[in-house]
This record gives C-alpha cells, structure tokens and sequence, in this order.
C-alpha cells in the first residue's frame, strides 16, 4: 500500500471508531443513569447526536477515500459509506481485498521531473517544523479545554453545555499533540509506533469490565490523557537524535532545505582533471574499492537511510564474495578513479535486462572530490563504454532523497523516468527514482 494512503486512512478510520466507541460509551452512561429525568438534556443530546454523525461520516469517507486509493482500487467505493449500516462492511471488505499496491511488486507511478527534490536535512527540518507546530497548538487547545471545563467562561448558559464544549477543545488539542508527536518521532528517527504511550487511555476503554472505572468516575479519562500525553512528551525529549543531521549540517544546510537540480550552490575551488585516471578494477581491487564504498556512504548516507540500514546494505552488496559473483557472472565491469595515486572514487556498467540498454550499477565520489568534475568525469566515461557496446540507453537508480546525486545526472543529461521502492529484506527497501539518459550512436 502507497505509505501516505496509508496513514491518511489511518488517522479517517481511528476517528470513525472512536466516535463509534463515544457512542457506545454515551449508551453506558445512560443505561447506567439512575437519577431523575433523562441522562442529557435536550440541547446537549442534539449537540452529541448530530455533532457525532457529521464527524463519523466525515472521516469514514476520508479513510475510506484513502484506503481505497492506498490499495490501487476506485476511490468511488468511499462513496458506499454515505450509508451508514453499510460502513462497517465496506471497511470489511477494504481490509480484506488484496493489496495492488504492494511494495514487493515494485511500486511505480510516473514523477513529475519539475517537482522539488527534498534533501534529507530538508525532510528533517520539515518534521520538526510540523512537531513544533502542531504540539504548540494542540498544548494550548488542551489548556483552553481544561478551563473551559473547570470554570465558568459564559459561552453558554447552561455550564454543562460548557463542560461539553470543553472537553471537545481538549480532545481537539489532545489529537493535536498526537500528531505533533508523531511528527517528532520521525524527526528524530524513532518509530512512529511509540505515541501509542499516549493513547494508552484510548486503549483502556475498549478492555470489557476495565472500563467501568471511566464510567464510574468521568474525570478520570480526561486526566489519564493529560498524565499520557505529558509522559509521551518527556519520552520523545528524552529519545537520542537518529535522524543523523546534527547541528553543524542544520546550520549549513537551512538555507536550501529543498534542493533541486537548479537550485545555486556556492561556488568550489575546482582542481584540473590532468591528474585523473580511470583504470580497469580487478579482482585483486575489490578489497580497497569495498573499503572505500565504507568510507563512502557512512559518511553520505546518514539522514537518508537509517545506519542500521547503510551496515545491512554494505554487508549485503559489498562484500567480496558479492563483488566477484558480479563481475564473474554478471558481466558487470568495475572501474577506478585514481586523483595522482589516490584511490578516491568507483564506477560500476553492465547489461540491463532490456537490449540495448546499459545500467550504471554504482558511481561513487569521497564526498571532499564534490565539485570538482571528476563525477562527471566517470559518467562521461561510463556513456563511451556503453556506446562502444552497442547500448542506446543508460539507465540508473538513485535514492529519492538523495538529491545532490540526483541533481548531479540531471546536469548529466539523465531524466527521471519513474519511481520505484524494492524490498532489499530484513525489513528494508529501496526508495528510489529510475533515472535514464539516451545515448547518440558512436
């Protein structure tokens, strides 16, 4: 399922249960009500009644929307829920049908080459952009929320009616917190899974005979989401910094957040290529050039994928036997970058599956040789390999947020051509673009 259809129907079916789970909890109240006249007043019933449909039906039909079109079927069938005794099937029956969209299978839509490229800082700062936000917001619709409740403010003239209204802002701001601290998780590169601390109190209702001690005692609901949401906070603070963008990147890098292949970068003294060569790897490289690899992406990759994913991948794609069983029986040919006698870069061609197609396996630069035109350098000598074997086509994968990299072959003359996410295992995957580049005759 497409992640972002995901979690929007997520959020649309979370809230269409509670309010489900409100109502089942006002029929508790009531039929436990054993006090002269009804349990709620007239106005104060119409408010909840009403108040509930429209907030149920309109976020069923955003997570129905959402599910729908996550799992690649019409989002017309949103539109079933418009009938209420009918939701309960519908969601059954999104559930249940099989996943067009599943990451297996190679995900992948056309990209619009002119949308902005975020870099991996930019992505982070974004995060915590949305965590500062949406906490602040939701920390201050809490507190109204409470002072509405306790004190009289005279919006209404029946201070149950204000009560209500009350508790309503502080579930608005309670929902707000929530999402702040998601968003705060993902800035700092924990699992989003961890805010479930504070929606322990959520949980606790849906436990048989436990939540007679909410019935029993209203207060206690809304003061254990308090508590929860506080001690949430305090853990999120307290959580050390994965993400990988430390205060030196921030500071360098927030003044283009988003970066795309026009976007200006300051100017790098440029050395003279005279003394680069580009020779034949052999088997007997391998052990430098996967050292090298090392250097290489533990000093590009963090904050693009997570480190336990950069030791998984170096492990997997890097190690020697891997390397060999490439160049034995895969056809692919390795080739070194040598700056004087230093050893600072590596390229590896081969076959593609489609004929006539050459893919550009790895193209990989010490991040201090940026700038300089020996990227360049190898790419041009990899499109002259791949001409002299007959190929009309380079193609290339590149993570999506990598975006020097792809800014770089896009100055290269290489094209977005589509975008893919392949599951690489132990819970990992490729989110990449498909970039291509089609070559003139030699």
């Amino acid at each position: 399922m497409i992640t972002r259809h995901r979690n929007q129907a997520i959020v649309g079916v979370v809230i269409w249960f509670a309010v489900l789970l409100a109502y089942g909890l006002a029929a508790v109240y009531a039929s436990a009500h054993d006090g002269p006249g009804p349990p709620f007043s007239a106005g104060l019933f119409s408010t909840l009644f009403w108040g509930g449909i429209i907030l149920g039906m309109l976020s069923f039909l955003w997570g129905g929307y959402h599910l729908a079109k996550g799992k690649g079927y019409s989002t017309a069938l949103a539109a079933i829920g418009l009938f209420p005794c009918l939701q309960p099937a519908l969601l059954t029956m999104l559930f249940v049908l099989p996943d067009k969209n599943a990451k297996p299978t190679n995900y992948c839509q056309p990209v619009r080459v002119h949308q902005p490229i975020e870099s991996a800082i930019g992505r982070v700062v974004r995060y915590r952009r949305n965590a500062l936000v949406q906490n602040c917001f939701g920390l201050l619709f809490v507190l109204i929320g409470i002072w509405m409740t306790l004190f009289p403010v005279g919006i209404f003239e029946d201070f149950e009616n204000e009560s209500l209204c009350g508790f309503l802002v502080f579930v608005g701001g309670y929902v707000g917190v929530m999402s702040g601290c998601r968003w705060w998780l993902k800035a700092k590169g924990w699992s989003e899974a961890i805010i479930f601390i504070g929606l322990t109190p959520l949980t606790i209702c849906l436990i048989p005979f436990v939540r007679n001690i909410f019935i029993i005692e209203p207060v206690l609901l809304p003061l254990s989401m308090l508590l929860m949401t506080l001690m949430l906070l305090v853990v999120i603070f307290a959580l050390p910094n994965k993400s990988g963008m430390t205060a030196r990147s921030r500071n360098k890098k927030l003044r283009w957040p988003y970066q795309t292949a026009t976007a200006p970068s300051p100017e790098k003294p440029r050395r003279t290529l005279a003394s680069a060569r580009i020779l034949p790897a052999t088997e007997d490289d391998l052990p430098a050039l996967a050292e090298l690899a090392g250097n290489i992406w533990r000093q590009h990759y963090p904050g693009i994928i997570s480190p336990e994913q950069i030791d998984y991948m170096l492990g997997k794609m890097y190690a020697l036997e891997a390397l060999r069983e490439q160049i034995r029986t895969q056809g692919i040919q390795f080739v070194r970058l040598l700056v004087g006698e230093r050893f600072v870069g590596f390229a590896s061609y081969g076959p593609a599956t489609a004929p006539g197609v050459m893919k550009l396996h790895k193209c990989y630069l010490l991040p201090e040789m940026h700038g300089r035109g020996y990227g360049t350098l190898l790419l041009q000598h990899c499109d002259r390999e791949a001409r002299h074997r007959g190929a009309h086509r380079l193609i290339l994968a590149v993570n999506k947020h990598n975006a020097k990299a792809v800014a770089a072959y896009q100055r290269n003359g290489f094209a977005v051509v589509e975008s893919v996410i392949t599951d690489f295992g132990s819970g990992f995957v490729m989110d990449d673009f498909i970039m291509a580049k089609d070559l003139p005759p030699v």
